[in-house]
C-alpha cells in the first residue's frame, strides 16, 4: 500500500499519484506499537504507595489493575517476594501471588472496587441454570 501525506489516506500499490489530490505517494507508514509495560494497567507506580490485596495469579491481578485504572485509581503491580520473583523465573509464575499497591489516598476507593470485584456473584452459572432449565 501507498499513502497520501496530503489526504491521509491509503492508496493501492499500482496508482502512480494520488486519486483524490493529484499529490505524491509514498511508502504507507507502519504502525507504531508500544509493547512496553508502563502502558499496561498495574505498571504505574503510585506516588505514596500503600498495600491494597495480594492475588495468586497474574490474570486476576492484571483484570483487577485494569478495573481499577478504568476508574481513576492507578496501580502498580508487583511479585511478591523475592521467593516469588525466584519461582517465576523457574515455574513461569509465581508461588506467593502478585502485590496490588494504590496510591494512599485513593485506598479506601480502591478497596471497595476490590471487594465489589471479588465478591461480585457469578451470573454465568446462573443464566446458564435457568437456560438449561428452560430446555
Amino acid at each position: 500500500m501507498l499513502w497520501c501525506s496530503h489526504c491521509q489516506c491509503s492508496i493501492p500499490d499500482d496508482a502512480p499519484s494520488c486519486p483524490q489530490c493529484g499529490g505524491p505517494l509514498e511508502p504507507a507508514p507502519r504502525a507504531e506499537w508500544d509493547f512496553s509495560l508502563k502502558h499496561r494497567p498495574g505498571h504505574h507506580m503510585p506516588q505514596d504507595p500503600v498495600h491494597l490485596v495480594n492475588l495468586p495469579d497474574y490474570a486476576l491481578a492484571g483484570m483487577l489493575a485494569e478495573l481499577l485504572e478504568d476508574n481513576g485509581i492507578p496501580s502498580y503491580l508487583r511479585e511478591s517476594g523475592t521467593l516469588g520473583q525466584a519461582s517465576s523465573i523457574y515455574l513461569g509464575t509465581s508461588l506467593l501471588g502478585y502485590d496490588l499497591y494504590v496510591e494512599v489516598s485513593q485506598l479506601q476507593e480502591a478497596k471497595a472496587w476490590v471487594d465489589a470485584f471479588l465478591n461480585a456473584p457469578d451470573d454465568t452459572l446462573e443464566a446458564a441454570g435457568s437456560e438449561s432449565a428452560a430446555d
